[in-house]
């Protein structure tokens, strides 16, 4: 657990690498971080099909960290998707999805 509010930057993205990858419905395939670990695409498969998600790192505020740090392993931060967008594009292989994923604009600039 961490006990103090105020956690640096560098070390609170050390910590939130590779983290809440387990808790999903879908088979994490692959994640590509950026060059400083702030922002990652998570690809994932269900029943055959392929998608992507952008998610980046949001810190709690203060008031929300004193609400949440006496719970067990809680973290001081989450990964949160990039676009509020629930719709999500299906691909039925890897090649397809990735060629689709080097186009978007975030992954030109954050992940090139």
């Amino acid at each position: 657990m961490y006990d103090e509010i105020f956690i640096p930057w560098r070390e609170l993205v050390t910590i939130m690498y590779d983290r809440n990858l387990d808790n999903r419905d879908d088979r994490v395939v692959k994640v590509l971080y950026t060059r400083d670990c702030t922002k990652r695409y998570v690809i994932t498969e269900k029943n055959g099909m392929f998608t992507y998600e952008l998610e980046y790192i949001q810190r709690f505020d203060d008031d929300e960290w004193r609400y949440i740090c006496n719970i067990e392993d809680a973290l001081p931060a989450q990964w949160v998707p990039f676009h509020n967008d629930s719709r999500k594009s299906l691909f039925d292989s890897m090649d397809d999805l990735m060629k689709d994923l080097v186009s978007q604009p975030e992954y030109i600039k954050h992940f090139k």
